[in-house]
């Protein structure tokens, strides 16, 4: 009597069936709702090592069984996100993609190559969340034909019923699975699936290598005693057996026993698992490098390398925990000095310091432009950050002006010269502030030898050499 065993595990999940085409339109229309995916640096380069420059694309199948574009971008190789397009429920048609729903990719090169493309991880579509494209596999799609799989001639004879018993078969669902190939002996990949020819979409083994009967295409070549295989259907499979032609060619003491099968068999579910858990430690890793980049925003993340386009932002008059946010109007006394500009929120202006910093200073490094020639309100920020990078000289203006506090406050700068004008024009009770009659520097520049300074006795500007010795009085920006 002859006999093979073979064991087989867990369904991974289940997707639905789709047809090839080949006339692709890479237009999409944007419903309003989305999913976010994210091809990493090492998923880009994985596509674009092979192919190069061209268009990516995530399809769905319409109620005419079509592939529809849900969302496209130009591909150049490097990190892309796309915004991949819910179904508008709001419509009759089938417009995007529906929870749950596989998400199949293609893609066509700059000279009109078509291609399919098996990403790493698979996940179905899942509205508002982000999944990251670690790897992918591609495939030539064959043009010449409409149906995504052949009919290949069986070439194992009938079961025995006579050995039914000693044949082990599970199972398949529609969609993903996964089985372990228990024969003792290797088999061309091909030729061990042919019963099933027609209901399989892909096979996948663990280094990425697939087999497509589509295509006729077997990457993966033979199938390995005691390895696990991933398998996409296009329909259930009740009765999924491999090792019939073992039964028949096979004698008895050379069938690999139970005991060792199974424990091979549980070996390669462990090591699957294992498999799983480093992977989405990795996906928790990336997660945590992608999020808002814009500071003003109530969810910024300070770790973050790629912008999601997600931002959440606070509600105008209110702060990010919903605290209601004060205004401020010209010659309110906070924020270490008086308030002499409001930008049009009421939320930000200038303060200007109630007195000098001790000593005269001059504007520093004669002869050399800094290259800060600009006047309007706004600018002194810059202007002092500019002279501080480039010019070394000390004491000088600007570094007096940034080693000045008050109230606690340490951020202070050298005003534009239209910023120390409006001090003068905006301030009511000038003498609050204790200006003295005399020059005050400005950290607007006219070149190497000259900068704008400000006469408060008679509200004048002129330019002067830099080596003139100047009072300073410090602005800041809230």
């Amino acid at each position: 009597m002859y006999k093979a065993l073979l064991l087989i595990s867990s369904i991974l999940l289940n997707i639905n069936f789709i047809q090839a085409q080949c006339d692709f339109s890479f237009e999409y229309v944007n419903t309003g709702s989305n999913m976010t995916i994210f091809f990493t640096p090492d998923g880009a380069t994985s596509i674009y090592t092979e192919l190069g420059n061209g268009e990516i694309g995530a399809f769905f199948t319409n109620d005419q069984n079509e592939y529809i574009c849900g969302a496209s971008a130009q591909f150049t190789g490097n990190p892309i996100l796309l915004a991949v397009m819910a179904d508008d429920s709001t419509t009759p048609e089938k417009d995007g993609f529906l929870s749950g729903e596989s998400i199949n990719w293609f893609y066509r090169t700059v000279d009109g190559g078509i291609y399919y493309l098996v990403i790493n991880p698979v996940d179905n579509y899942s509205i508002n969340e982000i999944s990251n494209v670690l790897s992918a596999t591609i495939t030539t799609l064959d043009c010449g034909s409409n149906d995504l799989f052949t009919n290949e001639s069986s070439i194992i004879t009938e079961i025995n019923e006579s050995l039914a018993a000693w044949n082990v078969s599970i199972e398949l669902g529609e969609g993903w699975n996964i089985f372990g190939y228990g024969c003792p002996s290797a088999i061309d990949m091909a030729e061990g699936l042919s019963n099933h020819t027609e209901s399989i979409i892909i096979t996948k083994d663990n280094n990425g290598n697939v087999y497509m009967p589509e295509f006729g295409f077997n990457g993966i070549g033979d199938f390995t005693p005691g390895f696990g295989y991933q398998i996409k259907l296009s329909e259930a499979i009740n009765s999924f057996s491999l090792c019939n032609w073992y039964v028949n060619e096979i004698p008895v003491d050379n069938i690999i026993s139970l005991q060792q099968e199974n424990v091979q068999l549980n070996n390669i579910n462990l090591d699957y698992q294992e498999i799983i858990s480093q992977q989405q430690d990795s996906l928790n890793f990336i997660n945590s490098l992608i999020g808002c980049k814009d500071n003003n925003a109530c969810n910024y993340s300070e770790i973050a390398i790629y912008h999601n386009g997600l931002c959440e932002y606070a509600q105008l008059g209110y702060d990010c925990q919903g605290n209601q946010i004060v205004t401020y109007q010209i010659g309110d006394y906070t924020q270490g000095g008086v308030v002499f500009y409001v930008d049009e929120t009421g939320y930000h202006g200038l303060v200007v310091a109630l007195e000098d910093v001790e000593g005269s200073f001059v504007w520093g490094c004669s002869g050399t432009n800094i290259n800060v020639p600009y006047i309007n309100i706004g600018d002194g920020l810059n202007n002092s950050t500019q002279i501080l990078n480039n010019c070394f000289e000390s004491p000088m203006a600007a570094s007096a002006a940034e080693s000045f506090q008050a109230e606690n406050y340490n951020d202070w700068y050298l005003p534009s010269k239209n910023e120390f004008y409006e001090i003068l024009f905006n301030v009511e009770n000038l003498s609050d502030l204790n200006l003295s009659n005399g020059f005050y520097w400005s950290s607007s520049e006219i070149n190497e030898y000259y900068a704008w300074q400000v006469e408060v006795g008679t509200i004048t500007t002129l330019y002067r050499l830099k080596t003139n010795l100047f009072k300073v009085r410090p602005i800041r920006s809230f």
